[in-house]
């Protein structure tokens, strides 16, 4: 099949360097890029052709530094990114653009925010945990890259009712 190649530049947003992302997923009519050596998840815009960038600083934990996550799973509008050299999953949250990490061995809370960090696991080499993410149902699992396991991220049980009054 013939078709047509496009190149869009990414440096107008700033995205200089090489290993700048490492995967993608579609959701709605925009393309997440998973931020691999770049401090930033990678945003194209189908509709316009602009390519734009949200911040890995979460205010509390800053995903910052080479190789951090290498493939990337939309559940919801939530955007999921597999730890590579990365201790904790990343998330986004397309409907706030707000990035932040799920810690790892931690459930994340219903609100988002996560318990006290429990390693994964380490790496001799100290990366390349995961590469590649997929999901079923709400339920995200990551590729072992150097691990002998597989990440699996459930989601949070919902908070239970409060009783009901005492008559």
């Amino acid at each position: 099949a013939n078709g047509r190649f496009d190149a869009f530049d990414t440096s107008l947003a700033g995205v200089v360097g090489r290993a700048k992302y490492d995967g993608a997923v579609a959701l709605g009519d925009r393309i997440y890029f998973a931020p691999y050596s770049q401090d930033n998840v990678g945003v194209f815009h189908a509709a316009t052709n602009i390519f734009s960038t949200l911040s890995t600083r979460d205010g509390y934990y800053n995903a910052l530094g080479p190789y951090k996550y290498s493939g990337a799973v939309a559940v919801g509008s939530k955007v999921f990114f597999a730890p590579c050299d990365e201790e904790h999953a990343g998330v986004l949250d397309t409907d706030t653009n707000r990035f932040a990490v799920v810690r790892s061995g931690v459930a994340p809370a219903a609100d988002g925010a996560a318990a006290a960090p429990t390693a994964v696991g380490s790496v001799p080499d100290g990366g390349s945990r995961f590469k590649g993410a997929a999901a079923i149902g709400n339920t995200v699992y990551f590729a072992p890259f150097n691990l002998g396991v597989v990440g699996v991220l459930a989601p949070a049980a919902p908070p239970s009712p409060p009783p009901a009054p005492s008559p």
